[in-house]
């Protein structure tokens, strides 16, 4: 249950966006983002055995492109986006206390970047979900991040992996085991054969376990 503490703070949330001011708004949202982080209640006590998972979907993180459109407002858009992720995955990292975090693919807004450019997006993107003690944080591979078919090529799922651990995998977690494959090339439309071949090789793996 939210209590009414919580839900006051909301509703001047709501108020603030419907009369538009914008740097008010911004103000309100980041102190009630931290006071809904100190008054949620706890998580339950853990039950023998309990696994609780948190999935977390598409951080598409932005960079160069948008700088190049917006400057300095495409800056400040950047920095706020990251900001909230953080205080998100802190909340998650306090409140749920997540056994596993799987997040969802699509971490990147776009796979048409350069390395130094996908560098600085790893750097920002570790900032954000290895600063608050998760464990077994799992990245999954989005389209965004490697492209869609014939777009996924060799080098660009090899700086994924590097980064971010292997695309087709398996883990355990508390007694469960997690299949983690790269569904993007289970089409098999990969103009490296191999890449195709892999997916599918984990996935009939995944089939022996049963």
């Amino acid at each position: 249950r939210v209590s009414a503490s919580t839900l006051s703070a909301l509703r001047a949330v709501a108020l603030v966006v419907q009369r538009g001011g914008c740097v008010l708004w911004l103000l309100v949202v980041l102190v009630t983002f931290n006071y809904m982080a100190l008054t949620f209640p706890p998580w339950r006590a853990e039950a023998p055995g309990e696994l609780r998972v948190a999935f977390v979907g598409d951080p598409q993180m932005e960079g160069t492109r948008r700088l190049r459109e917006q400057g300095t407002h495409g800056a400040f858009n950047i920095r706020l986006n990251d900001f909230m992720m953080w205080l998100i995955m802190r909340n998650v990292a306090r409140h749920v206390r997540p056994h596993a975090t799987f997040v969802m693919g699509d971490l990147f807004s776009s796979q048409i970047i350069a390395d130094d450019e996908f560098e600085r997006r790893v750097r920002r993107y570790h900032a954000i979900f290895c600063s608050h003690a998760l464990p077994n944080v799992v990245n999954l591979t989005g389209n965004h991040d490697l492209g869609y078919a014939y777009e996924v090529t060799r080098k660009r799922l090899d700086r994924f992996e590097d980064a971010f651990g292997g695309a087709n995998r398996v883990l355990e977690v508390g007694g469960h085991v997690f299949g983690v494959v790269n569904s993007i090339n289970l089409d098999r439309r990969a103009r490296d054969g191999t890449i195709n071949d892999e997916a599918w090789w984990r996935v009939e793996q995944l089939e022996q376990l049963q």
